[in-house]
Parts: structure tokens; sequence; C-alpha cells
């Protein structure tokens, strides 16, 4: 059997996310296995390196799997063929060789989570499904724009996030006996311009891995420290409390799968409205560095 791994981007707005579900044609996961599978004829099964929920976008996704045929990949005549398979919202990148032993998912060691948030309550038609706009529940706004931020507080915030902690306060997740304790190694908070003219916000989280919902809910917090409406200096109180209400609020999807690292240094950064980045050990794919940027939801 060959083993191959695949970079995948997509556009989750129309997606019921990437898990395959039962009855359920439109998860990523769903619609690559089925395209996959009639591509080589062969019943194939993928394995992400991470689950995105419906709504969340992905400029780079990992997955490998198995079939018994074998591809030439210096020849990007696949990706064309294949990609003509595939709705218009979903697109695979790159295809690779890797070692029977990787794994998408088990051999990642770190990701990047990027989230965006509108600064404006004006509209902006390019960025409705890939940014957050607080003008939306729970940040409802009478008037027009965001009150002046504290961008100190927020990075006060952040910086009290780092390290390892059990992030039950800031995950929905209730899975009994499920260990909630992750790494965060780096926050940012700064901000990013579209050509429109709209301003956003931007958090950017990397660490080992973040919790259903965690990422959604940190940048909550964060904003909600930010107006004024949790101190910075509580964050360890909400930390200890292991209580999901002491956290700030959960944003929508507004999330783009930024970044995977693969310990072959396969992808290094990227920047998306949110976005994962994932990252692999070195033994497990035999590649060179490479280095991408993206921008997405």
């Amino acid at each position: 059997m060959n083993h191959y791994l695949i970079t995948i981007q997509y556009d989750g707005s129309a997606n019921r996310g990437w898990q395959r579900l039962a009855n359920e044609p439109d998860t990523v996961q769903g619609i690559l296995e089925n395209a996959l599978s009639a591509y080589f004829k062969e019943s194939i099964r993928i394995t992400g390196s991470g689950r995105t929920d419906a709504g969340v976008h992905a400029l780079h996704q990992y997955a490998d799997f198995f079939c018994r045929a074998s591809l030439n990949i210096q020849d990007t005549q696949f990706l064309t063929d294949f990609n003509n398979t595939l709705p218009s919202d979903i697109r695979v990148t790159g295809i690779r060789p890797v070692s029977a032993k990787f794994h998408s998912r088990k051999s990642a060691v770190g990701k990047i989570y990027t989230y965006y948030t509108v600064l404006s309550d004006k509209p902006d038609v390019f960025s409705r499904n890939y940014a957050y706009c607080p003008a939306d529940t729970p940040f409802r706004l009478k008037n027009a724009e965001l009150p002046p931020l504290s961008y100190s507080e927020m990075r006060t915030a952040a910086d009290a996030l780092c390290g390892t902690h059990d992030f039950t306060s800031f995950t929905s997740d209730k899975t009994p006996g499920k260990s909630h304790v992750r790494r965060i190694d780096s926050i940012t908070v700064d901000t990013v311009t579209l050509p429109s003219g709209i301003e956003l916000l931007r958090f950017t989280f990397c660490g080992n891995g973040f919790l259903y919902n965690m990422v959604r809910i940190l940048s909550g917090t964060l904003l909600s420290v930010g107006l004024g409406q949790i101190p910075a200096a509580q964050i360890p109180a909400i930390i200890e409390g292991k209580s999901r209400p002491l956290a700030g609020p959960h944003f929508r999807p507004a999330v783009c799968f930024n970044r995977c690292h693969i310990p072959l240094n396969i992808i290094r950064y990227l920047s998306c409205i949110f976005s994962l980045n994932v990252f692999f050990r070195d033994d497990t794919v035999n590649e060179r560095s490479y280095r991408y940027r993206f921008f997405r939801k």
C-alpha cells in the first residue's frame, strides 16, 4: 500500500464541518473520501490533522490516506484532474508520499489559529463569512463602532493564558474524563487593514492543541478584556475556576485552520481570519521545509 499526505484548503461556509457524519453528505472529509474513492476506484478513508466546525475555513489542512495506486507526484496532472471532481469550495493544493507510520493527527506537535474581528459595524461584503462582527451578539452595539479597545490589557490577558493549563473554562466540551489540559506557547494581538479599508483585530494562537470551541471562547474573552468587561488580572482566577461561565462569550465561527506543524517542517506559517497551522515530528515525513502564507477566516 502507498501512503500519501495531501494539503487541502476549503471555504467552510456551505459545509457541515470537517468530520464525516452519518447521513450527512456535506462534510469536507466525506466529500474528499467519496471523491478519492471514485478517482482511485477503491474505498479510501482519510485522517485529518484536526477537525473544523461548520462555517470554519482552512488554508492548510492536512490529511493522509492509504491506497493501492502509485502516483507520480512530480506530475501535477493528478491535482488538476482530481480537483475537477471536487466542488469549487474545496481544493487539494499538494500531495506527497509519507512513511507508513505517519499519522496526520498523532504526528502533529503544534498548531496555530488566527481569529479576525471587524472593528467597525460598517458592512463589508467580502469579509462577512471570514471575520466576526461584534455588532452581532454577544457584543450588540447600538452605535457604529466598537468603543476604544485596550490593547495593553488584551496583551496582558494573552500572556496570562500562555503556558500549560487546564482550559475547562474555555471549552464547550463536556466529555467525562477527557483531559482539558493544553499548552499555549504564544498569543499575539494586532490589527490588519483590508483593501476595502475595513480594519480587523487579529488574535493568533500557537499551541500543542486546542479543545472544542476553545479558540472562539478565548477570542471572546480577550475582546471582553479589551472592552473593559473582564479585568486582565482576573484571567488566572478564570483558569483556576475551571468553569465555563467565568470566561467570555463564545464567538461564532469566523475561523480558518491556519497551520499544522509536521516535524519535518512541512508547514511553517499561515495567517487567516481563523486559521490553523499544524506541525509534525521530523521523523514522520521526508520533506524539505516549506513556508506558506494565507488570508482567511
